[in-house]
């Protein structure tokens, strides 16, 4: 039952926010009186005052709310509930309907008469003198966004500059005495897309590498969201592969996607799982220095031999929006073929690696897999709507994005190569690029997908087959 509460009324104050903090005090205090009709009156001058300020505004509606709950007006509640809902979108573009009660009663986009001792503190307010200033707010922003984006990219063009200086004066001496493997086995474990239904797919790389006397982890994929187990973890286990088999991890770069996340990739680790895999014994191998519980590091900065028949191009550097990439390429030599490069991102180029091959190898070119970084007309991944694959991490930076006729010309070089065999994943490769891959190398092409094997040999023209899942 109300009681009649008559609660000081509220001197003028110097600025609305304090006179709203003081009707809000009246407010609170008629509610807690159970005068019900004093405490409406508040909350409606409090509107008044509040409503061009982001949280006075949501807390006025919170407290409509619960007023109209505690009487049993379910509508009420919930027409504040909807109110409640616009206010952020509301002051986003400076919608404030000067004088509106706020009220599920009135129409909470028009302006209203108010009283007139809170007229004193609009004057010269309007809808669109609150419209054009949030505007002029967001031009401001939007500008300064560009403006730090266009100081950015002066910074990684200076630095693209000088590492292109650098590449062309590198001399790299040739790998002697690399060997060969009589066969070879790629089985992505990691990729965009799957094989089959029961395989958990991700925007990360990762595969089983398997030669004549070495089993190589390439890459450990993203595992954006750090569910335990990993995708890895998941898919290796869907296809019978146990951790303990594996005796070398090779990391191609060390971006968050290819060496199990953020947190692995800040403490220049890997991570195949949250809940930690035993590799003690076993050898890492990076493009920079990293570190990983037990493990022999091996951190390389020039092509070089690392077991029978298999090598590293070394890292090769890349200046990008988003800084320096370091990337290096695994390379096998398959017995009558010839090299295999086994690519995590692309983010090389294939005019530089295939410019780094020539001169580190002896060995023909045969054939290349992984991903290659063309993210046109779109790329996979995106942040805050922002395509980062295309506009930060490709091409020459978001005011020079990569296009379709560079990804057409680098085509061309794998063609005029003489590349027999192209294996390509979508990680970071859009579906349309994908298809024109098929169309111009026809069965030269192969789309990678986790859990189909990729099986080259001396003898035989390399195939891709279903790995069989256990039961």
């Amino acid at each position: 039952m109300n009681t009649t509460h008559h609660p000081r009324e509220a001197p003028q104050f110097k600025s609305a926010r304090r006179a709203y903090q003081n009707e809000m005090d009246l407010m609170r205090s008629a509610y807690l009186a159970g005068d019900e009709d004093s405490a409406t009156r508040h909350a409606v001058r409090a509107h008044i005052l509040g409503q061009r300020y982001l949280i006075p505004h949501l807390v006025t509606h919170v407290w409509m709310m619960r007023m109209a709950w505690r009487r049993g007006d379910v509508a009420d509640a919930m027409g504040q509930l909807r109110r409640l809902m616009m206010v952020v979108p509301g002051w986003l573009i400076g919608w404030v309907p000067v004088g509106n009660p706020g009220l599920t009663s009135v129409n909470p986009l028009k302006s209203s008469a108010m009283p007139s001792d809170l007229a004193r503190y609009f004057v010269g307010d309007s809808i669109w003198y609150h419209v054009m200033r949030r505007l002029a707010l967001l031009v401001l922003i939007a500008l300064l966004g560009l403006a730090a984006l266009a100081w950015q990219d002066s910074r990684r063009a200076v630095q693209a500059t000088a590492l292109e200086h650098e590449w062309s004066n590198l001399r790299v001496e040739k790998v002697l005495g690399l060997g060969e493997s009589t066969s070879l086995e790629i089985l992505p474990l990691v990729n965009r897309h799957a094989l089959a239904p029961d395989l958990q797919t991700e925007a990360g790389v990762s595969y089983l590498i398997q030669t004549d006397d070495r089993t190589i982890l390439f890459d450990v994929g993203w595992n954006r969201e750090q569910t335990t187990p990993s995708p890895l973890l998941h898919n290796m286990g869907m296809m019978g592969i146990l951790p303990s088999s594996i005796d070398t991890v090779f990391i191609s770069h060390a971006h968050r996607d290819h060496v199990g996340g953020a947190a692995a990739e800040r403490a220049r680790t890997f991570s195949m799982s949250p809940e930690g895999v035993d590799m003690t014994g076993k050898t890492l191998i990076a493009p920079l220095e990293m570190s990983h519980p037990g493990m022999k590091v091996e951190v390389l900065d020039k092509p070089q031999r690392l077991f029978a028949g298999v090598a590293s191009t070394g890292p090769i550097p890349r200046s990008l929006f988003i800084g320096r990439i370091d990337e290096q390429a695994l390379v096998v030599n398959v017995a009558g073929k010839g090299l295999i490069v086994i690519v995590g991102c692309g983010h090389q180029t294939i005019p530089k690696l295939l410019q780094r091959v020539r001169e580190a190898f002896a060995e023909p070119i045969y054939g290349i897999v992984g991903d290659l970084h063309f993210p046109v007309p779109e790329g996979r991944m995106r942040m805050m709507g922002i395509d980062v694959q295309r506009f930060f991490a490709s091409g020459d930076g978001p005011f020079s994005p990569l296009q379709r006729d560079q990804v057409l010309a680098e085509m061309d070089m794998l063609d005029s190569a003489g590349i027999q065999f192209l294996a390509v994943g979508t990680h970071d490769t859009s579906d349309e690029m994908i298809q024109t891959f098929s169309k111009r190398f026809g069965q030269r092409f192969q789309q990678v997908e986790a859990g189909r094997a990729i099986r080259i040999g001396s003898n035989q023209v390399p195939t891709a087959d279903k790995v069989t899942t256990p039961q």
